[in-house]
């Protein structure tokens, strides 16, 4: 009995999220990074989609195949009978929540949430000590994610391009054996959230000269997305993948893995970016918690005009003086309106990105610090969040490692 209460230790539970790519692919990364960090291995733990649980695809239930060292493979048969009871439960909570919407009209969450969208774990990530809102800086200090960022995990192994049916993908997408990029650009056609739509989405029109550059470079661009994107322009050079009759989420898996660094936003696929490690250039980002975790990758935000006062937001005033032009947990403040990078500021910070031409160590340290300031007032501001989304609010923000975009740098930040 002692031996198997020790075993329970050596092992933690996580359900990342059922239906976003990008969340779940954050939160698998974490708890890989966590599992490494405490001499354990993480279980993740979904459903099965039995008895139409779910309309949508659970997203995740591809991502958390991926082997690693850090975590329980999905491949025996005590993750198969626990996923299954997993099922079992939260059909009951499925069926108890329609009975008890029945008979009364207001009814505790627990029902509803672990029908609808489990969260296993979670909290466990973001607030591993289980503090309150004071002590997120001192914890987050505490549990030196600095340092557990520091050694990479090397996910991208699972799909080397030396093994022949990824080289086969890569032929019948049109990559072949040639250098690639991935690109996403979030579209109100996949996203119908028409008032996030502008804080979030891009116009696809302002990328192809950055597009036509790389390409000069000798990269293939692969657009990234699904089939209700827009369709782009053809060019001899960049594929539509999203809408190619290969796209699947394996496939997405391979083209990240392997690419030679990822332009997008903070939105989509870009999780997967992370999660393999990938270098990332994240253009028109509308918010300044949420970045890039090494330095080596690069920021650019969207621009905010204050119809109050009636002036373009600098980038350290906006950061430091303007919550209400922060996209986290709510809508940005109608007294603002976000303005897109352009063409010119897009094709600019990829060149900066392929001539090494950076900020000083200085100054994004300077960017840096202001960030986890500015994270700590808001925090202290916001108290009728929740604790584990102002812990993760907290831990994306002290992850970034402010390296903005040079030509953006000079131009907008003071």
């Amino acid at each position: 009995m002692k031996n198997f209460i020790r075993s329970l230790k050596n092992f933690f539970i996580v359900t990342p999220h059922l239906y976003t790519i990008g969340n779940s692919s954050e939160e698998v990364y974490l708890s890989l990074i966590k599992a490494r960090h405490e001499k354990r291995k993480v279980l993740f733990l979904t459903p099965f989609n039995i008895f139409y649980l779910y309309r949508r695809d659970i997203q995740c239930n591809s991502i958390i195949k991926v082997k690693s060292k850090y975590s329980i493979s999905q491949n025996n048969i005590f993750t198969y009978l626990l996923r299954l009871l997993f099922s079992f439960f939260i059909l009951f909570c499925r069926l108890m929540q329609t009975f008890l919407k029945l008979f009364f009209k207001n009814t505790d969450n627990f029902f509803r949430d672990n029908a609808l969208c489990p969260r296993i774990g979670i909290s466990s990530i973001y607030n591993p000590y289980m503090g309150k809102i004071d002590e997120i800086e001192d914890y987050t200090n505490l549990y030196s994610w600095d340092d557990a960022f520091r050694k990479p995990l090397n996910i991208s192994n699972n799909f080397s391009n030396k093994q022949v049916h990824i080289n086969k993908i890569f032929n019948d997408i049109g990559v072949g054996k040639k250098k690639y990029i991935c690109l996403h650009i979030r579209s109100s056609r996949t996203y119908t959230d028409s008032k996030e739509a502008i804080e979030r989405n891009a116009n696809i029109e302002n990328y192809y000269s950055a597009i036509n550059y790389l390409i000069k470079h000798n990269y293939i661009v692969v657009r990234m997305g699904d089939n209700r994107m827009p369709r782009m322009n053809k060019i001899k050079g960049l594929i539509d993948y999203a809408h190619s009759k290969h796209n699947n989420q394996y496939n997405d898996q391979c083209l990240v893995a392997n690419c030679s660094f990822y332009i997008g936003a903070t939105s989509g696929i870009w999780g997967l970016a992370w999660l393999f490690e990938k270098d990332m250039i994240i253009l028109n980002n509308p918010s300044w918690n949420y970045t890039s975790p090494k330095s080596c990758d690069i920021d650019m935000f969207k621009i905010f005009y204050d119809k109050k006062n009636k002036n373009m937001l600098k980038i350290s005033d906006w950061i430091t003086n303007h919550f209400g032009a922060v996209h986290f947990m709510s809508l940005i403040d109608s007294r603002y309106i976000p303005i897109e990078n352009d063409p010119e500021e897009i094709l600019s910070c990829i060149q900066n990105y392929l001539t090494n031409n950076k900020i000083s160590r200085k100054q994004s340290l300077e960017v840096r610090g202001m960030i986890r300031k500015s994270a700590l007032r808001f925090i202290r501001s916001n108290t009728q969040i929740d604790i584990t989304s102002l812990y993760r609010f907290y831990l994306m923000s002290y992850l970034s490692k402010g390296m903005i975009d040079k030509s953006f740098y000079e131009k907008y930040f003071k």
